[in-house]
């Protein structure tokens, strides 16, 4: 408990805004007629916002989460940070899965019109129904929570959220997903990320505590050996 509340007052801007987005989707769907309301299904989309958007959303893509977990363990030399990675996108994995196998409701179909149009061929029922809660964000929050609370740069936690939170509005741009499919995906990578984070820590707290009384211990041991 006391390591957490270390973390949280290291990183209160990165909870802080963490929990305002939560507020900010759950008001939006709470008071929204359409459960995936926050983009209009016929809203009209430009051209470069559409190239922008379908790719930036491959952010959130478990090929890229892997591949950043690669980058760090062998190039950047942070193993430790890598690992959380992998472990945290394989937790988020686990659990929209989990999601998925129990909410079953089927998922819209997208389409581009030649105005760059794009909208459901089908209505999702239900205000709080989920379509197909998002595995993207899950894993762009899972990645952001990893990599905000490993830096005490409270610009770079910002930027980090700020990113994870564009991928989610990308696959609600995209229509691939609802906003409670959003909101689903950005809890599930935070928890997973959070969760990892604090576990990988005090693992390394524990390792770091027995070597320091090891060597303790082989200094008394020589204090001995030695003659007075």
């Amino acid at each position: 408990m006391k390591d957490f509340k270390n973390t949280y007052r290291q990183h209160k801007i990165f909870f802080t805004g963490l929990l305002l987005f939560f507020v900010v989707i759950i008001s939006m769907l709470f008071f929204s007629f359409s459960p995936a309301a926050i983009i209009s299904s016929s809203a009209y989309h430009s051209f470069w916002m559409n190239v922008f958007f379908v790719n930036y959303t491959f952010f959130g893509n478990g090929i890229f989460a892997l591949s950043l977990a690669v980058i760090c363990i062998f190039y950047f030399k942070k193993k430790q940070t890598g690992i959380s990675i992998l472990i945290s996108f394989l937790l988020s994995f686990i659990l929209i899965q989990f999601l998925k196998n129990i909410f079953t409701a089927s998922a819209p179909a997208f389409f581009t019109e030649p105005l760059q149009h794009l909208f459901f061929n089908e209505p999702a029922t239900g205000k709080f129904s989920f379509i197909s809660p998002s595995s993207y964000t899950a894993t762009a929050f899972s990645i952001a929570a990893i990599l905000a609370l490993n830096s005490k740069s409270v610009l770079y936690q910002l930027l980090l959220l700020t990113a994870a939170v564009l991928v989610g509005y990308s696959r609600i741009y995209l229509v691939q997903n609802s906003g409670i499919d959003i909101l689903a995906g950005a809890i599930a990578g935070s928890v997973s990320g959070i969760v990892v984070f604090s576990v990988v820590k005090s693992r390394a707290l524990i390792k770091e505590g027995i070597v320091q009384l090891h060597k303790i211990n082989n200094a008394a041991n020589i204090a001995e050996i030695q003659p007075g």
